[in-house]
């Protein structure tokens, strides 16, 4: 389910939003009932189980997509996830499972921070560094494993070669952005 923060936010902000356009009830309603139905979905065909590297990618999107829909990162299929996670990256040569480790790890953390900014109104400051502190250790760690893997032409592939696939080269460059993003020293 949705966390109670998540959906408080949601609501402020059709309730801000009804004045500058109008905003249907059922049609929220029926948003609101998709993205349930997409969380239950998706928690149903959860497979966290260490397998081999694809599956590890597909735990990271997966998670990915959990917190980005409101899914809190206290959830025991998110921290169970993340536990996972945190082993595969260690010895990972596969770009995407990484890249998107690191985007699940950056969701984690922007929703730290919109919780801490709305029970702290009075305290926002951006980017402290002690928020998802664990989670931001973790980055680092993925960062550097994205870095490792990189080969000598300056491209990635699914794991480590001497060539690349442009779409690894994204993947890699998107999770080395977001740690500098986050403040992870990623070498020219």
């Amino acid at each position: 389910m949705i966390s109670s923060r998540y959906r408080l936010r949601i609501f402020i902000v059709l309730v801000f939003s009804c004045f500058f356009q109008p905003a249907s009830v059922a049609a929220d309603d029926a948003l609101n009932n998709s993205i349930d139905k997409g969380i239950a979905y998706l928690k149903g065909q959860i497979k966290a189980k260490n397998t081999g590297q694809h599956s590890y990618g597909q735990v990271a999107l997966e998670t990915y997509a959990l917190i980005s829909a409101g899914v809190s990162v206290n959830d025991p299929v998110i921290t169970q996830n993340f536990k996972i996670l945190s082993q595969m990256v260690k010895g990972s040569t596969h770009t995407y499972s990484v890249a998107c480790y690191i985007f699940a790890l950056d969701a984690a953390i922007a929703q730290l921070e919109q919780d801490h900014v709305f029970n702290n109104p009075s305290k926002i400051r951006l980017d402290n560094k002690n928020i998802g502190r664990s989670y931001r250790g973790n980055m680092a760690t993925a960062v550097k494993t994205l870095i490792k893997t990189q080969n000598p032409t300056g491209g990635w592939r699914y794991h480590a070669a001497a060539d690349f696939d442009n779409s690894n080269v994204q993947f890699a460059v998107l999770g080395l952005g977001v740690g500098a993003k986050r403040g992870i020293p990623v070498p020219k």
